[in-house]
């Protein structure tokens, strides 16, 4: 099935429910402890006694991912692959089986990650499940392929690699307010990151800087360090142009107030926002690698 030119967020096809339920049926037992755990998760995230009024845990939560609205099916998935990838072998309860160690799952963490990003590719709908830091997994809305596959799930990948944690959660925490709409948030994360990577990499290297200072103090030490270097001229004024001037205004009209609603900030200024500081924190992480190689 081809890749579509265009996603969708608010509806989920029965089909790729269904393909969901046969890839988790295959890698759990029905006895598998991981469908408790999926269950119980979602019951407290969404303040319910239960999901569905059903006879056991596996049934429940597979009866739940057929009805429930597309949003909470992306949760479903996000438990279960969290929970794959944090408990690789099952402990199954009662009875045990004497004296034989419990077989490995059938199918990896690292293949569901891939079957269950390429079906929601194939039925286009547009979130990407990628690896946070410790045990979870996260699912990333996609608004442009490209600036996907080169911005966002590139310095996500970068500063997973690098255990770069702090600027990894303000990263997602970014991500996860556009998802949610909450586009003042989403800037505010966005240039915190940015501004945590660049501490982040300063440090790294042991160079000397203030953790109290703001962005351009830090871009100032980043090109003192050579990790934004003086000699591209017109580029690094450029560098220093739009950070200085145009991310931290608008964090600064969201956080303190300039006549503006925090409302009335538009998704463009927050993916504009996010898109951005992406894209300079895969610059920076590449050039400290550079430098570090």
């Amino acid at each position: 099935m081809p890749e579509p030119d265009h996603y969708t967020y608010d509806d989920m096809p029965a089909e790729l429910r269904q393909k969901i339920i046969f890839r988790m049926n295959d890698t759990l037992d029905l006895r598998d402890v991981v469908w408790e755990h999926i269950e119980k998760k979602l019951t407290r995230e969404y303040g319910r006694p239960f999901l569905v009024n059903g006879p056991n845990p596996d049934a429940n939560v597979t009866e739940f991912l057929r009805k429930c609205d597309a949003k909470e099916a992306v949760d479903v998935v996000e438990c279960f692959l969290s929970e794959i990838k944090s408990s690789p072998l099952p402990q199954p309860p009662l009875p045990p089986r004497p004296n034989l160690p419990y077989p490995p799952r059938p199918i990896s963490f690292e293949a569901n990650l891939r079957h269950i990003n390429e079906i929601f590719r194939e039925h286009g709908v547009g979130y990407e499940f990628i690896e946070e830091s410790g045990e979870e997994v996260m699912a990333v809305r996609i608004d442009s392929k490209y600036l996907h596959a080169e911005v966002i799930k590139k310095a996500m990948k970068l500063l997973y690699d690098l255990n770069f944690k702090g600027p990894l959660d303000e990263f997602d925490e970014a991500i996860e307010a556009l998802d949610n709409q909450d586009n003042d948030k989403a800037i505010i994360e966005a240039l915190k990151a940015f501004e945590s990577t660049m501490k982040a990499i300063l440090q790294k290297g042991g160079h000397s800087f203030n953790p109290k200072w703001p962005a351009t103090k830090l871009i100032d030490a980043c090109i003192g360090a050579d990790i934004i270097p003086t000699n591209l001229g017109s580029l690094s004024a450029g560098i220093r142009t739009v950070l200085e001037s145009g991310l931290p205004t608008l964090r600064n009209m969201v956080a303190h107030g300039t006549g503006y609603d925090p409302a009335d900030i538009e998704r463009s200024y927050a993916q504009f926002a996010v898109n951005l500081c992406g894209s300079y924190i895969v610059f920076l992480i590449e050039r400290y690698e550079e430098k570090n190689i």
